[in-house]
């Protein structure tokens, strides 16, 4: 099932429907491993983060469930992965005789979770821009207009004229900044 808005992705999932976890999962794992990568927690233990929010956000444990009167899912989402993070920390710690304070991010929290947020909803929309995009003008976006390829070498590698290199970075680079503001939208920003 495709879920139009993810209000409606997130009732599915506090409703116990399988391809809604599916899409759930697949959609905020890249984040949630930004944040382990954060608490410098093990592979075994990011992956025991992933599982520990998910379960978090269909019981609504530690912050209730979501109510978006109460503010952005967002930060909800942030309240959630950083409360199973130290958790995990904290089982961690308690076998290894270290304080919790040495494992916890030591720069501005809120800033380093607004820059993944961000780096999050900027990858989650090159992938949706990239499955409903030709390949080739995709390719040449990333040639020309991320990895910084000249113009007439992208030309040639793509067998397209340099006209049309420009026109599929200038109509990539909007596709991708509406779906950045469309999900930003959607998730509450």
């Amino acid at each position: 099932m495709t879920y139009t808005t993810r209000k409606e992705l997130l009732q599915a999932v506090h409703d116990n429907q399988d391809d809604a976890w599916k899409d759930f999962e697949s959609f905020y794992k890249p984040l949630i491993m930004l944040r382990a990568k954060d608490f410098k927690l093990q592979p075994h233990e990011a992956d025991e983060l992933r599982q520990n929010v998910l379960v978090a956000v269909f019981r609504g444990d530690a912050t209730g469930k979501y109510d978006s009167s109460k503010g952005r899912f967002r930060d909800y989402l942030r309240r959630i992965i950083t409360n199973c993070a130290i958790d995990i920390l904290r089982n961690r710690l308690s076998h290894e005789h270290q304080q919790l304070s040495d494992q916890i991010p030591q720069e501005n929290d809120d800033e380093a979770f607004d820059r993944e947020w961000k780096e999050f909803l900027l990858e989650q929309a090159k992938t949706e821009v990239r499955e409903n995009c030709e390949p080739a003008t995709f390719m040449a976006y990333l040639l020309y207009g991320e990895q910084g390829m000249p113009v007439e070498e992208v030309a040639r590698i793509m067998k397209m004229n340099e006209m049309q290199v420009y026109q599929a970075k200038t109509r990539t680079l909007k596709r991708i900044q509406a779906a950045v503001q469309r999900l930003s939208q959607e998730l509450g920003e």
